[in-house]
């Protein structure tokens, strides 16, 4: 997924890519990347990445167009996920296309909801999943998923959805050691909460960490902060997670802790104590980048403890 690629990523595969179309000769590397190309300007890293390697080296380049789901994928899609034959899902086929326009994620989105308002579900009587044409046409469906999943949201409990804001400074994803760390620095209940988000399908859960399922179910739960306190958020879970790292000497949570507090910024400082405390945290962790060799990131952390 290249829509929130960084640029340290773009760095690191633009220089595989240039090699292995150039020096490395009986080597072949292959790189598939998505991106809503709607939303990719010519600023936007991923694009910078492919004019370069294109112009410098000559890589074959091959773009694949994905538009949403024709009427008849959609039916085959509903067909397969209620387990019945397309005749059988054709009308609510036609339902959900013309709310959704045939946008996956936006289908999936608009099934699950009919499924928590019972317009959708199983019956044991007929041994199949049934609906309800009438309501689902009647339904208020927002004209883009943005909307729709915003909206969601204010259907959920308010411990899950402050938990959700939580997970969203740390990205598209976090280790569910590190949540664990932060649940008990900052006193606030987040295990237990995403794990109903898990259930609710917000959330995935896999390989040791909470993940969104959708970067637009990220943006979502971000943006339930107002814009002028993300700052504060940001600024205050990375120096819970500091105070930790530094006492139990963990490298990884400390780079994790600043990158937080630098994304709150110097506006989020509260005194000249505290700014002593920021400078020394990210002092530490651009000393640990340069011993990885992230000399980028060090840069970084080296500027923001001088600003």
């Amino acid at each position: 997924d290249c829509q929130w690629i960084d640029s340290a990523s773009v760095a690191l595969l633009c220089q595989i890519l240039m090699m292995s179309g150039s020096s490395i000769k009986d080597h072949r590397f292959f790189f598939f990347g998505a991106c809503r190309d709607d939303e990719m300007s010519e600023s936007h890293p991923l694009h910078k990445m492919l004019l370069t390697v294109n112009s410098l080296c000559g890589t074959n380049m091959t773009r694949i167009h994905l538009t949403s789901m024709s009427k008849g994928a959609l039916n085959e899609f509903v067909s397969t996920e209620l387990s019945l034959l397309p005749r059988t899902t054709r009308p609510l086929a036609d339902i959900l296309h013309h709310q959704t326009k045939g946008c996956p994620l936006f289908v999936k989105q608009v099934m699950m909801e009919l499924y928590r308002q019972r317009i959708l579900y199983p019956s044991l009587s007929r041994r199949r999943w049934v609906w309800e044409a009438g309501k689902i046409v009647g339904m208020n469906i927002p004209e883009n998923v943005a909307t729709f999943i915003t909206k969601s949201f204010d259907r959920l409990p308010s411990e899950e959805v402050s938990a959700l804001v939580v997970l969203s400074c740390f990205g598209a994803s976090a280790d569910i050691s590190l949540i664990e760390v932060l649940e008990r620095e900052i006193e606030q209940p987040l295990l237990a909460p995403l794990d109903d988000a898990v259930a609710h399908s917000v959330l995935g859960k896999r390989n040791g960490e909470f993940y969104f399922m959708h970067d637009k179910l990220q943006e979502a739960a971000y943006s339930k902060m107002k814009p002028e306190e993300r700052c504060l958020h940001h600024h205050r879970y990375g120096l819970a997670l500091g105070f930790v790292a530094a006492r139990e000497r963990n490298d990884r949570l400390l780079l994790t802790a600043v990158t937080q507090i630098n994304h709150g910024g110097p506006k989020a400082v509260i005194d000249e104590e505290q700014a002593v405390v920021v400078a020394h945290l990210n002092l530490d962790a651009g000393g640990k980048a340069m011993d990885m060799s992230d000399y980028f990131s060090a840069h970084s952390f080296f500027d923001h403890g001088i600003s």
